[in-house]
């Protein structure tokens, strides 16, 4: 049975007094991808309202971040990646949107590795659990150092909301990818794992290495807290090659715990079933059945087809670039799909409710034959039963489209990197895209875009209709200015500035609703 049918939320109450009856049931608005926020690009000077396609140029990473917890802040949509600019603000490597505009995260880094500072992966972690400090941020990078501090080099850093802190030091030759903290008993610490190394702590003395020396391929993708029966384990997940007494190991998916082994001389480590038959480039912990008694499965995603519970591989479990464990067992993720959906590999998921509950969200190469045969960057969303495209294409369709009956490409290099949801300028949780493509439904959209509803004209909340909210909304928002490309609330003719003409075409449409 698939268990993303068994997603629940609480119940919603809806009053209607003012007119003694509801109106019509908000309308489920057509979804589309977007770019109306300014893309990123990597060059020297001021860059064109729209940027040219770069492939030294990528958002690799995103996190919603609140900077003052439950204060009055928005949250923030910080990205990371490798880019001078972003929306036509200059920025290095990291960047901010607060749902109007782009700004930088402190005075900027600089790169002391490759020839631009390189941002891979951003995670937020409370430092202090219930007590009054903020969330910190901290971001693994290619090895940067600081404006303000050029001589001191590291790889990995803390923002605390006003300033980066370098942690650790140097990790020369290791360039990580993926942050996580995790408690083994001994206490919550901080690991990364990435490009040469299977597993980094950071102590108080420095970064230690916790790798098996008989480890000779290492890229190392996510670092997941999991488990393993009821013993907490980190996932270590990517692709690499282990030497051991037993001969040769090729995984994807080992555990760690320093109370545990089932590998002789690998300390620690646990395979968790017999792994993967390929690279895992994401994962997430999901809880399917909510306040239900089932506890959290840990799904993963990447360039695999098969997983594995038996040592000796057999019988394979299909799991097309998709695989749940449960803490005992890999299991597949509803029916083995055809050649139709995710046929290179899936590259990012997330949890993301579109207004009908949450679903799961996959972002990577679709096989789509809806008209003609063609391979396509793009995301899907699973109903349950399915695969439905979100949206139509990343990449530019019209000249990277496969002809009938050819697998084809996109484009030379590609990608989306990561899909995470995050309120918009209204308030709305919506879902974003990243990575290194052109277009996005056929729009320009450097290496970020968004999911859209198309409102109804004079929609001034963004709620899918127009009625007495949308009035609201403009007297609450009198005299506000937003950017021409950023409107916000109470904005109904899209013109940047909240005023009569808004409460005009409020009353012009009203009772107007999605198509």
């Amino acid at each position: 049975m698939d268990r993303f049918r068994e997603f629940r939320l609480p119940g919603v109450v809806v009053v209607c007094a003012a007119m003694g009856a509801c109106a019509a049931v908000n309308a489920q608005c057509e979804l589309g991808w977007v770019n109306d926020f300014g893309g990123a690009e990597t060059l020297e000077g001021e860059p064109p309202s729209v940027p040219a396609l770069d492939w030294n140029t990528i958002i690799d990473t995103m996190v919603s971040y609140d900077p003052d917890g439950d204060g009055p802040l928005a949250p923030r949509l910080i990205v990371g990646g490798q880019f001078t600019h972003i929306g036509g603000v200059e920025v290095s490597a990291i960047a901010q949107w607060d749902g109007l505009s782009w700004s930088a995260l402190g005075p900027g880094l600089v790169a002391s590795v490759s020839p631009t500072p390189r941002v891979v992966d951003l995670l937020v972690h409370d430092d202090d659990g219930t007590g009054p400090l903020p969330p910190a941020m901290y971001a693994a990078t290619y090895g940067v150092s600081l404006r303000s501090d050029p001589a001191n080099v590291g790889y990995v850093l803390r923002w605390n909301g006003t300033d980066w802190t370098i942690l650790g030091g140097d990790l020369e030759p290791f360039r990580p990818a993926s942050l996580a903290f995790f408690d083994d008993g001994h206490g919550e610490l901080l690991y990364a794992t990435g490009v040469g190394h299977m597993l980094s702590r950071l102590e108080p003395g420095g970064w230690r290495a916790i790798w098996p020396n008989e480890t000779e391929f290492i890229l190392g993708n996510k670092l997941i807290p999991t488990r393993i029966g009821e013993t907490p384990v980190l996932a270590v997940l990517g692709a690499y090659r282990l030497f051991h007494a037993e001969g040769i190991i090729l995984q994807s998916a080992m555990a760690w715990n320093a109370e545990i082994a089932d590998v002789p001389t690998l300390t620690g480590y646990r395979r968790m079933g017999s792994g993967l038959n390929g690279r895992v480039q994401d994962a997430m912990n999901i809880d399917e059945d909510g306040d239900g008694p089932l506890p959290e499965s840990l799904f993963v995603v990447g360039s695999f087809t098969h997983a594995s519970n038996d040592p000796t591989g057999i019988p394979p479990i299909p799991a097309r670039h998709i695989a749940r464990w449960d803490g005992e067992r890999w299991h597949g993720v509803g029916p083995e799909p055809d050649r139709q959906w995710f046929y290179r590999g899936i590259t990012s998921i997330t949890v993301f409710d579109d207004g009908s509950g949450p679903a799961l969200y996959a972002g990577g190469y679709i096989w789509y034959s809806h008209d003609a045969p063609r391979l396509i960057l793009g995301v899907a969303k699973w109903t349950g039963s399915e695969w439905v495209r979100v949206g139509v294409t990343f990449g530019d369709d019209d000249d990277y489209h496969s002809p009938p009956n050819s697998y084809g490409i996109i484009a030379p290099g590609s990608q989306i990197r990561q899909i995470v949801a995050h309120p918009d300028a209204y308030g709305h949780s919506t879902l974003f895209a990243s990575g290194c493509y052109e277009f996005a439904d056929g729009q320009p959209a450097a290496y970020i875009a968004r999911l859209s509803r198309r409102f109804a004209r004079g929609d001034a909340d963004a709620d899918g209709r127009v009625d007495f909210g949308d009035v609201v909304a403009a007297l609450e928002n009198w005299e506000a200015h937003y950017s021409f490309e950023n409107t916000g609330p109470g904005d109904a003719d899209g013109d940047g500035d909240v005023d009569f003409a808004d409460i005009t075409i409020v009353l012009t449409h009203f009772g107007a609703a999605c198509p």
